[in-house]
């Protein structure tokens, strides 16, 4: 279980196939690009769907997403 202090990076507001809208609140604008990686904030790493960010227009991005992922899900950045 992760620990109570983990915070979001980002959400998922819109699940279109492959595609999904991020909200991207919770990450330093100046440190995301295409290419970027999220994972879900969950217990189950393994499980998490893999979303890459493709563009974005300020705290708005389009990402692909490999796995099964929900509009509500929050994401944290990956190094």
């Amino acid at each position: 279980m992760k620990s109570a202090n983990t915070t979001a990076n980002a959400v998922i507001t819109e699940i279109n196939g492959n595609r999904a809208t991020l909200w991207l609140g919770g990450v330093d604008i100046g440190n995301i690009e295409e290419g970027s990686k999220f994972r879900t904030i969950a217990a189950n790493k393994a499980n998490s769907p893999q979303v890459e960010l493709i563009s974005r227009n300020g705290l708005v991005g389009i990402a692909t997403v490999k796995g099964i992922a929900k509009a509500g899900m929050l994401l944290e950045a990956i190094a």
